[in-house]
């Protein structure tokens, strides 16, 4: 089955090596058990779900070359801020 951005949820990669690019970017993920973080844009809770496999984007934020945070949004909230640091790869 595949989700909203047209990405199947059984999909796996094997990580890629840290990029040394210094501008945002964001990474489409599955949400692992034991995640406890909040979405940037709604501040709900960022779950696992045993049943759903959902996935959640995971955003790089730069400043003028140097990194500032790390943003999490709920895949669909990232959708409702127009991809705010790109499409997620």
């Amino acid at each position: 089955m595949a989700n909203i951005l047209g990405r199947s949820d059984l999909q796996t990669a094997d990580p890629e090596p840290a990029a040394s690019n210094s501008f945002s970017r964001a990474a489409l993920r599955p949400i692992e058990a034991g995640s406890y973080v909040d979405c940037a844009r709604c501040r709900q809770r960022v779950k696992f779900q045993a049943k759903i496999r959902l996935m959640q984007v995971i955003c790089n934020v730069y400043d003028q070359g140097r990194w500032v945070k790390v943003e999490h949004y709920h895949e669909s909230c990232y959708l409702e801020t127009d991809l705010a640091y790109g499409p997620p790869s």
